[in-house]
């Protein structure tokens, strides 16, 4: 996935340069009265909805639902909650960001969701991916709620998530040894339905 990390020199740099360039308040054109009205997609020739169920073109623009709201909400009462648990179990060291994507796209595609490839992603977007991960492990989120930070970031597009790949909490995974033994039973478990059908196709 081709991502750009901007560092906090790079952001500052890039917000000055916007202030320069932007408009003075009021040089926006203003709308004259001639067809004001928002047009509705489902609208007859006078733009009157058909039914009404009809939707405008601003309201079918926007998005459906806010993710950002809960994320960034949620965010700071993890940072709150992790700070009870034990030291850090998750970290990325050396400036490197290979693990997080690791685990990000692990997500995106255990969730059903779609990589956004031209994704801008500054730190705080890694302060809050380590955040996450972190709380992950602690078994303290949710598939929704990792799905709203995919998309509040850019990270992935706007698309839906299957019902089916969702969860209401990861598991707490105290060490390693707690995770290859989750993985082993999650191959026997496969193993034995795999065995299962072939016994009743047999039969």
């Amino acid at each position: 996935m081709a991502v750009t990390r901007k560092n906090s020199a790079q952001l500052s740099t890039s917000k000055s340069g916007n202030a320069s360039t932007s408009k003075p308040q009021g040089t926006e054109p203003q709308p004259s009265g001639k067809g004001s009205r928002k047009r509705s997609l489902d609208s007859d020739q006078s733009g009157e909805p058909k039914s009404k169920n009809a939707k405008t073109r601003e309201q079918v623009a926007a998005a459906p639902r806010d993710y950002c709201a809960k994320y960034k909400a949620r965010i700071v009462s993890l940072r709150a909650e992790l700070a009870a648990h034990a030291p850090v179990v998750c970290d990325q060291v050396g400036g490197w960001a290979c693990g997080l994507h690791a685990v990000l796209s692990g997500w995106c595609l255990a969730l059903g969701l779609t990589f956004r490839p031209t994704a801008t992603l500054d730190e705080q977007f890694y302060r809050d991916a380590i955040t996450m991960i972190n709380s992950a492990v602690y078994g303290l989120v949710e598939a929704q709620l990792i799905s709203d930070f995919l998309k509040c970031t850019g990270y992935v597009t706007p698309d839906g998530s299957p019902a089916s790949r969702k969860f209401n909490n990861t598991v707490e995974l105290e060490n390693t040894t707690a995770l290859n033994n989750l993985v082993a039973q999650i191959v026997d478990d496969d193993l034995l339905t795999a065995v299962m059908a072939q016994s009743e196709q047999g039969n």
